[in-house]
């Protein structure tokens, strides 16, 4: 009876839901052969520095039956077309539309004869490919973005605003593709990435301090009040989220849930774009898991392991505990500890921000992509990370049958947010005030002397 009672109570959620979700989106259906299904994906990717050999020969050679964008497909120029001087502000339409098409036909770049090789591709946008680095819902002609974008894929546009949209494969992996850019509010200290020279390294600093700093708490002052309670999902989004996990829960032959964030959801790393910087929609979405295991784990209804994909950070990494693993993979043309002027940056921060992590040590920097595989028979999916030359760099391995029960209180989550950098603070302000004491006591000794001289 009880069981009856939940498969009732899961009906009347799923159609409640249903007729509050957005309409138009719907999703795409990939049918694969045999009992084995491989994905592979990827992030970050320059035209003009893509590898020689082609990254995409190494991918193509894995045979994957589905690519998977996790954003930045392309970057654009960030100069002006005709001076080709140095230009602030997001790209125009029609600039990431070329390189979009560039990456497409371009032999050279090796992504023409991956899209030829019979690879069904999906995906999402990040900040780059939407119209600039660190690009929010303040980035003007984003209906035109947006149809660019679908335009690359190759789908007709979606009715609802934004990108977000899943993907049916198989019929038993469901591939939920988030749009963290339409909606997203700005940061506390919004970012000046795309206003000054050197704007992302600011924007880097700020967010950190933010983070390291409780800044939020202040941001009233710069008339950013309340900014810990900003969007990053929009209402919409939500809404459409909530209903499709509530479907692959309720449905049985879903075995596997793929969620597809362009920025990273569980990282500590406070320099990065990340959820953690939002935490009242971090703590959201930590609520629907809850909901999605805790609901499902019934007599009539076992919920699917629930694995999050993410870019945008230029480097792979393993995020994460069973119920919420996160897989990182950035830099199909280049990584972070490639730049000058901040690239010796790249290990230390990786080194020292590593709470999120499945692992300290799991995290790589150089060339990656990511693949993923399902035996459906051997009842196991398994994760890889692979450099440029198609060697394995990190790897998790989990069963499909494990018995999920629950993933803790949100605030058990090693938080973004959490005043690292206060300590240090403290510690600076005492050595400042001990220096002026100690600078004042050498001084009035000076000056002591000096009486007793005269």
């Amino acid at each position: 009876m009880a069981g009856v009672f939940s498969r009732w109570i899961i009906l009347v959620q799923a159609l409640f839901l249903g007729a509050t979700a957005v309409a138009g989106v719907s999703a795409e259906k990939v049918q694969t052969q045999g009992s084995r299904l491989r994905i592979a994906f990827g992030s970050c990717h320059k035209n003009k520095r893509a590898s020689r050999p082609p990254i995409w020969n190494v991918i193509q050679n894995e045979n994957p039956d589905v690519w998977v964008w996790t954003g930045d497909a392309m970057y654009p120029s960030g100069r002006d077309p005709i001076t080709g001087k140095k230009r602030y502000g997001p790209a125009e339409p029609a600039e990431i539309q070329q390189g979009f098409q560039e990456l497409k036909d371009n032999a050279t770049i090796g992504y023409s004869a991956f899209m030829k090789s019979g690879v069904k591709i999906y995906g999402t946008w990040d900040d780059h490919d939407y119209g600039g680095n660190d690009s929010g819902n303040s980035v003007p002609k984003r209906k035109e973005r947006q149809d660019v974008f679908w335009e690359f894929l190759g789908y007709e546009p979606h009715s609802h605003e934004g990108v977000y949209h899943s993907v049916d494969i198989e019929g038993k992996v469901k591939l939920i593709m988030l749009d963290t850019r339409w909606f997203r509010d700005d940061h506390c200290i919004p970012s000046v990435a795309l206003k000054i020279p050197f704007g992302n390294v600011v924007a880097c600093v700020t967010r950190w301090l933010t983070a390291g700093l409780y800044l939020h708490k202040f941001a009233w002052l710069w008339g950013m009040a309340n900014c810990a309670e900003n969007d990053f999902l929009g209402e919409d989004q939500w809404k459409w989220l909530e209903k499709t996990l509530l479907e692959a829960r309720n449905e049985d032959q879903t075995e596997v849930v793929l969620i597809a964030s362009s920025v990273q959801v569980f990282t500590t790393n406070p320099s990065m774009e990340s959820w953690g910087h939002f935490p009242k929609e971090q703590e959201r979405l930590w609520s629907l898991l809850q909901h999605h295991y805790s609901s499902g784990n019934t007599e009539a209804n076992t919920a699917p392991p629930v694995f999050f994909l993410s870019g945008d950070v230029h480097h792979a990494e393993i995020s994460g505990k069973e119920g919420y693993m996160e897989i990182t993979s950035s830099g199909l043309t280049h990584h972070c500890g490639e730049p000058k002027l901040y690239g010796a940056m790249c290990e230390p921060l990786l080194s020292n921000f590593h709470q999120h992590r499945h692992a300290p040590g799991e995290y790589f920097i150089g060339l990656n992509y990511g693949l993923i595989d399902v035996d459906f028979a051997a009842r196991t999916i398994a994760f890889h990370i692979r450099n440029r030359f198609g060697s394995t760099v990190l790897s998790y391995v989990q069963s499909l049958d494990s018995q999920i029960v629950g993933i803790g209180p949100y605030n058990d989550l090693p938080h973004t947010i959490n005043g690292h950098l206060i300590p240090l603070l403290v510690v600076a302000l005492m050595a400042l005030i001990g220096g002026v004491v100690y600078l004042t006591r050498i001084r009035k000794g000076v000056d002591n002397r000096k009486l007793k001289d005269e």
